[in-house]
């Protein structure tokens, strides 16, 4: 694992971050290693980020 990654499962063992806030983050951290994987650019990155934060907002929160 990296260090990243490590280091979101911190804050959520510490209660920091809810489920739905930790799901997130691992979203946009497997939308950030595709990118990278796939040698996009940065567009591809922040549209990804855009649409995992609209799912979340949409799907996870409580209205």
């Amino acid at each position: 694992m990296t260090n990243r990654t490590e280091f979101f499962i911190f804050l959520y063992k510490i209660k920091f971050a809810s489920w739905t806030t930790f799901i997130f983050y691992f979203f946009h951290i497997s939308s950030e290693i595709y990118c990278n994987y796939t040698y996009m650019t940065a567009s591809c990155l922040a549209n990804l980020s855009i649409f995992f934060r609209n799912f979340y907002v949409a799907f996870c929160t409580k209205n």
